[in-house]
């Protein structure tokens, strides 16, 4: 036996892999092992599948390999066998198995040898009787099978000559070629091709009950010569046994989907599990029989699940969608069968099973099998990513890794795993499909109207009004902000919460703007739509638009189906012009807040109507923001919103409008055509949501800051970020007194924390987790409010879904549970698809740190450390090679959302976790830090932090865990933040699903 180096030559032969197994025996390092299997498996690969055949120095190389790899089986202990398992799989099925079918052999080649000797000299058959001898010499492989079964082909044929698989047959005669059909040494021949193909399993029919009865006859053969009271005495033999012996009952009059071969094989592989663990005597033979009869499973009940799932479950209807969950619940079981998929895959299939056992009485638990389904697409991705790695660094050696890798792409393709992949591609397009029936039901109930006024498309809310508006009252006619607001009312009305409000406002439907385009009525309608909702708004709040006194002022903002903060436009204190806001200052107790009001507006209006860069416009004026512009006194900020009105007229020609239904008509389309920018249009494609579906509008009183006290601000029922560890409280707010909430969403302002609010509104937060209680118990998911205060009273801006990192959404999702706001299947529902997350976060090396200075310091959001170019510009993208770290002041534009891929991480200049960059940094899962002191400097693309000089293009290194920033180059380690708390949520979470299953598991 070879030892030392020569015990890990490269292999060319059967021979060296026989050396290399019994070398790996001795071998106490796993990774090491897993490494000399994967090379192992790619030869095998490469050799039968590019070239054809599997040679050896003799033909018992091949039997010899069967009996190392059954030596290298019995010294294995079940070492990380759910990883491991996959390349002992592998191996099996890609070497011939004589031994255990009890193939001799010396006797087939002595078939060979006598096939040989008696034609030797024949002038007809001479040849192709040489050319197999020699080719059983060494291969005994697929080659032999072929040229056989080709020569068999041609005997049964008219041809006298032929080329059969390189030998030449000249003139047989029909005479000859009976006399050869008869001959008893051919039929020895066709026995050496029949052991051969049994030797190779590569028997491929499923329907026929015949090849099912070989399939139970072999694995009957198994059972008794290995059915040794060691393998009895395991719980898993037992329960093999009871599931084997229901299967073999039902094949007579079933098919394949009634005999579930998945699960069978699923029972197959926990008792194979236990065999790997154990020390039984025949240990070897026992897992290479049993691996075996699965592969030959695999293979005959293959075809028949390729015809299901590419022929009548490829589209799926509401008829054959129970048919297409059982047949993924059996697939899930064959790739885990396989190797292929971790233990929650298989827990996956239980719980659906036991789900589809439920729907006579619970039809409404059918909602929980799309993110069951998509939770096991996940898993068969992280598959694929781990026999990736496992491959990766063999692949990377090689010079043909071309070729090797896609032998890799084969090792799922050609098993039940790509068969579930497939099944699992055609229920998300049902899926989907599902998805739509909302908003189609909707667009024929408008297209079967006769006649369609805009009033159809306007609905009406705010505290005091509460209009069941029956079919249309959903997110995707009304928009996910005009619905959570009409449900806002609700809450606040029954439950008698008298110190909330939500602000008097009307909301155009997001089918409004694709009507008004297509000519379904005039525009002047809008106008006059928008006439009738301000006489409205002054009936309902008692101000007057256009008053100089008590001017009622409102905002309209956009609200589509799906939230996409930040992206599409608002426009807030509609209703001021010079005149009014003269005077309506006097009646102010803090005039200058008439000016801040006005301000607001105008910066607002430019951006959103006017498509200006406000921070140009702002700088025209001597100032880079709006807060230090509000810090100012009366006569200072009063020149300043004059100079702003003039900068934007000349700007534009005189387009800021002094009347204010002009405001509002030009600001309400400006809302609806900021639902065609780039961005938008790329997330709604995404979602697949239908074009007609395009942005509300909600026109809606607005509140202006009249004093220090009134409070702006965004209240999170629950932390976005980590869920609740790390931090006092499950909540999280962020507000500022004496400002309006742009100036925290668009980070222009540091807001202050929880624990101020706390400190300064106490009551109101009392008031907050009252209404926190009502609305996660009836939306059922975490929220993000902005709110008001103004006196004694909260209101309700605007709220919607609140978006998380994926170890919040557990988090979160697990508290509902332990509140009673969950049930155990909305659970799992809401976790599947993270449960089975590897959860690693990018960190700085600490040894490096201690000497490396720190540029500038701000507030970390969403964690991680990141090196790339810091840009300011988004123009300039294409410049730079490489990651890329946006740099704002404010928002982040909508050209850096689109090409995200470019842009590992965000700096913002102002803001917390409630900020633009924050929530878009969430919403990628990319390290964020906000609240950074920097400028620019001088020239263009000088960039100041403190005491720095940096320009646009240059690296610096960003630590979102700490908030720091360092222009050295400091390693970044990945690692897992699974930390004991975490770790802990997630194991109570398993418990519930095992809980769910076992029944179902045990049965």
């Amino acid at each position: 036996m070879f030892t030392g180096k020569e015990c890990y030559r490269d292999l060319k032969l059967a021979d060296d892999v026989s050396e290399l197994l019994k070398c790996l025996v001795h071998n106490d390092d796993i990774n090491f092992i897993k490494k000399k299997l994967v090379e192992i498996i790619l030869f095998l690969r490469y050799e039968t599948k590019t070239r054809g055949s599997l040679k050896g120095e003799r033909t018992e190389s091949l039997g010899e390999l069967e009996k190392d790899v059954i030596l290298f089986l019995n010294s294995y202990q079940g070492q990380q066998f759910e990883n491991f398992y996959t390349l002992i799989y592998e191996l099996i099925v890609q070497i011939p198995k004589f031994k255990i079918y009890g193939i001799d052999i010396t006797e087939l080649r002595d078939i060979a040898h006598d096939f040989d000797a008696e034609f030797r000299y024949d002038d007809i058959f001479g040849s192709i009787a040489s050319d197999i001898r020699k080719l059983t010499h060494q291969h005994l492989s697929e080659k032999v099978i072929h040229k056989i079964e080709k020569f068999e082909e041609f005997l049964h044929s008219d041809k006298p000559s032929a080329i059969i698989e390189g030998s030449t047959v000249v003139n047989a005669t029909r005479d000859a070629k009976d006399e050869m059909l008869s001959s008893q040494v051919f039929m020895d021949l066709i026995f050496l091709k029949n052991k051969l193909k049994t030797a190779w399993s590569d028997e491929g029919e499923s329907k026929n009950h015949q090849k099912r009865n070989e399939f139970f006859e072999i694995m009957e053969t198994f059972l008794k010569r290995y059915g040794t009271a060691e393998l009895e005495k395991l719980n898993s033999f037992v329960e093999f046994m009871g599931y084997f012996d229901r299967a073999r009952g039902k094949i007579a009059d079933s098919d394949w989907l009634e005999i579930k071969p998945g699960r069978l094989r699923y029972y197959l592989k926990k008792l194979i599990h236990d065999i790997s663990f154990s020390n039984m005597q025949s240990k070897g033979e026992i897992l290479f029989s049993f691996i075996t009869a699965d592969s030959l499973l695999e293979q005959v009940s293959f075809i028949y699940y390729s015809n299901l799932v590419n022929g009548r479950l490829k589209y799926i209807t509401d008829d054959t969608y129970i048919e297409a969950m059982r047949v993924v619940i059996d697939l899930a079981f064959s790739t885990r069968a396989v190797g292929h998929g971790t233990k929650i895959l298989g827990r996956f299939a239980f719980l659906i099973k036991r789900i589809m056992r439920q729907l006579d009485v619970r039809p409404d638990r059918i909602a929980h099998f799309p993110s069951i389904v998509e939770a096991m697409n996940s898993e068969l991705e992280n598959n694929f990513i781990n026999l990736k790695e496992l491959y990766a660094s063999v692949l990377l050696e090689k010079n043909n890794s071309p070729a090797l890798t896609s032998i890799l792409n084969n090792t799922i393709r050609e098993k039940s795993t790509h068969l579930l992949a497939n099944m699992i591609n055609s229920v998300k397009s049902f899926e989907h499909r599902k998805f739509l029936e909302p908003y189609d039901r909707i667009l024929d109930i408008i297209n079967n109207r006769r006649e369609l006024p805009l009033r159809s498309f306007v609905f009406e809310y705010g505290t005091g009004r509460d209009i069941d508006y029956g079919e249309f009252e959903n997110p995707e006619f009304m928009g996910g902000k005009g619905y959570s607001q009409i449900r806002n009312t609700r809450i606040i009305t029954d439950h008698v919460l008298e110190n909330f409000a939500v602000p008097p406002g009307f909301g155009f439907s997001t089918l409004t703007w694709s009507h008004v385009k297509s000519g379904a009525f005039p525009v002047d309608d809008l106008r006059d739509e928008l006439s009738y909702i301000i006489s409205s708004l002054e009936e309902r709040t008692g101000k007057k638009f256009r008053s100089e006194t008590d001017p009622l002022l409102v905002m309209a903002r956009s609200g589509a189906v799906a939230s996409m903060p930040g992206i599409m436009d608002t426009v807030s204190h509609i209703g001021l012009n010079r005149e009014i806001v003269e005077k309506w200052s006097i009646t102010l107790l803090e005039p200058e807040r008439a000016y801040q009001a006005y301000i607001t507006f105008m910066l607002s209006y430019a951006k959103s109507v006017l498509s200006l860069n406000t921070r140009s416009v702002l700088r025209e004026t001597g100032f880079d923001s709006v807060v230090s512009v509000f810090r100012e006194g009366l006569y200072i900020i009063k020149q300043i919103a004059e100079a702003i009105e003039n900068t934007i007229n000349e700007m534009t020609g005189g387009a800021l409008p002094v009347d204010p239904f002009e405001q509002l008509y030009n600001s309400t389309v400006a809302v609806f055509k900021s639902f065609e920018n780039e961005v938008v249009q790329k997330q709604m494609k995404n979602m697949g949501i239908p074009s007609e579906f395009q942005t509300g509008c909600l026109i809606q009183q607005c509140l202006p800051v009249l004093g220090a006290m009134d409070c702006s601000g965004v209240f999170f029922t629950r932390n976005p970020g980590t869920g609740k560890i790390g931090s006092e409280y499950e909540e999280q707010i962020e507000f500022s007194d004496g400002f309006f909430g742009d100036v925290i969403a668009d980070g222009t302002i540091s807001p202050n924390t929880i624990e101020d609010f706390i400190r300064l509104h106490s009551e109101h937060y009392e008031n907050f987790r009252k209404f926190k209680y009502y609305d996660e118990r009836i939306q059922r998911f975490p929220t993000d409010i902005e709110f008001a205060i103004r006196g004694d009273k909260t209101y309700i801006v605007q709220s919607r879904v609140l978006k998380q990192s994926p170890i919040a959404q557990i988090i979160n999702s697990y508290d509902f549970y332990k509140e009673n706001i969950y049930t155990k299947y909305k659970l799992i529902k809401r976790t599947a698809f993270g449960l089975n997350k590897n959860i690693t976060g990018t960190y700085l090396d600490r040894k490096a740190l201690s000497e490396a200075p720190v540029l500038a310091q701000g507030k970390p959001v969403n964690g991680g450390a990141v090196r790339g170019r810091i840009i300011t510009d988004h123009k300039n993208i294409g410049r730079y090679e490489g990651p890329l770290i946006f740099l704002t002041e404010s928002n982040v534009p909508t050209k850096v959302i689109v090409d995200e891929k470019r842009f590992y991480g965000y700096i913002s200049k102002e803001g917390g976790v409630t900020s633009h960059a924050a929530l878009v940094a969430i919403g990628e899962g990319k390290p964020c830090v906000t609240d950074i002191n920097w400028e620019h400097g001088a020239r263009d693309g000088d960039i100041i932090f403190g005491n720095s000089l940096l320009h646009e293009g240059d690296y610096i290194t960003l630590d979102a865990n700490t908030g720091n920033l360092y222009i050295r180059d400091i390693p970044i380690m990945e690692v897992s933040v699974v930390d004991s708390d975490y770790k802990e949520i997630k194991d109570e979470i398993f418990s519930v699903i095992e809980e769910l299953v076992a029944p179902v598991e045990s049965e």
